[in-house]
């Protein structure tokens, strides 16, 4: 194990962690503080806000941000890289003319008129995300992941800080949503420090025969990635939008900050691990599939030994924790998070390997994946919200949750060689 750890892939993998365990603390930080400034009532709008957010924001780019990666010549690679940023200006200014024409009644729909004002920087934050998406992946692509680690933590510092200090001014929600636009201004402000100067040259976005060329080859990205991611992030955040005309906007703030908590560790080490995932397994699979079987099983390894005692402590102690680190108001959270935790257990496992279905080009498949797991959470809340209490309904979540992501990593591994391998085709 200490040698899977010592490669090349560790090494890369220890200087991504260690950017985001200093977000990771900082993110801890505002974890014990921010529930003492804001209430669930507050986070419950919140999550909203950042729910409507990352729904977007995974169709930002037309898909194109996921294939810079993989092309053999940087031309074809920085053509990509401008393409996604073109589409994500465009779609920015569609989210607002949206919003400028019908967002009072999409307010009222989802019961959160409450919003009314703020809802003007869903779209600023779906561009800031939409910009910064594209140069993540350029330069994970060139290997600068100290750059990368420096985004993460300017991103989580500005966060903590303005969230904290509208939070002692009583801005109510509005002090989270300037938080965390403030966070991505700053983590984008040192992304664009640190590109060199032809990544972002006009002479490379204005060439649209070569944005065309290279949009053409990666045409199944947009057809099917789109319509797929749409579907996965839709629905994990689907409890923001149901929760709240079910129960109440309590109710989905206490699920709001149970899965901020469970999404430390996926963001502490599976989302860096998945970075350098991708890296590494798009190099091997050029090589052979030998290759791109060694280092799935690897990952899949490195993954799974701290992602059990996760899974024990909080299904043990989660309510009793949560209570004694964020006040007797958020046991409720630590509930939902006991039934929640086998989920997102498989997500920490599944979500760094998800990039052989950009890989492997298994687009369609994912796609029909993705339908089956947005129909089965969907049924799954209204079932719970329709016919029984928020812990029950919670509960029927996390587990049919735990089941469909479950399926995803069994295909996964089949992709990637790590069982049924003939060989890879």
């Amino acid at each position: 194990m200490k040698k899977l750890w010592m490669s090349e892939f560790g090494k890369s993998v220890a200087t991504l962690v260690s950017g985001s365990l200093v977000a990771q603390i900082l993110g801890i930080i505002s974890i014990l503080t921010l529930p003492r400034l804001y209430d669930d009532v507050h986070f419950g709008f919140f999550g909203f806000f950042v729910a409507t957010v990352a729904i977007v924001v995974v169709v930002i780019n037309g898909g194109y941000e996921h294939a810079i990666m993989l092309p053999d010549e940087e031309p074809v690679s920085r053509s990509l890289t401008a393409l996604s940023l073109w589409i994500a200006v465009a779609g920015s200014g569609l989210v607002l003319l949206v919003l400028v024409l019908w967002g009072k009644a999409i307010l009222r729909l989802g019961d959160v008129a409450g919003l009314y004002g703020w809802h003007y920087a869903i779209p600023l934050s779906i561009l800031l995300e939409g910009i910064s998406q594209p140069f993540r992946t350029l330069l994970n692509r060139n290997e600068s992941y100290r750059l990368l680690s420096f985004s993460k933590i300017a991103r989580a510092l500005v966060l903590v800080i303005v969230s904290v200090v509208l939070g002692l001014k009583n801005m109510g929600f509005a002090g989270l949503i300037a938080g965390y636009i403030a966070g991505q201004v700053a983590g984008f402000g040192v992304l664009l420090a640190g590109l060199k100067k032809d990544h972002w040259s006009f002479d490379t976005w204005l060439r649209w025969k070569n944005l065309k060329h290279a949009g053409s080859q990666f045409i199944d990205f947009p057809r099917y990635s789109v319509a797929s991611a749409w579907l996965n992030t839709a629905s994990k955040h689907l409890p923001y939008y149901l929760l709240i005309p079910m129960f109440d906007a309590g109710v989905a703030g206490q699920f709001g900050q149970a899965d901020r908590v469970l999404t430390l560790p996926v963001v502490l080490i599976s989302m860096s691990v998945g970075t350098v995932y991708f890296q590494h397994a798009s190099r091997a699979f050029q090589e052979s599939g030998a290759a791109l079987s060694k280092i799935t099983i690897q990952t899949f390894i490195r993954l799974l030994i701290p992602a059990i005692p996760f899974l024990l402590i909080t299904m043990i102690w989660g309510p009793s924790l949560f209570a004694w680190v964020l006040g007797e108001e958020w046991r409720t959270a630590g509930v939902y998070a006991r039934w929640m935790m086998p989920w997102m257990f498989m997500v920490f496992m599944a979500s760094p390997l998800s990039y052989l279905i950009d890989i492997r080009r298994k687009l369609r498949e994912f796609l029909w994946y993705n339908i089956g797991l947005f129909s089965v959470r969907l049924a799954a809340l209204w079932v719970g919200g329709r016919y029984f209490s928020a812990e029950e309904a919670m509960m029927i979540y996390g587990f049919s949750g735990m089941a469909m992501v479950g399926l995803q990593l069994g295909y996964l591994l089949y992709i990637g060689g790590v069982w049924g391998r003939k060989d890879i085709a």
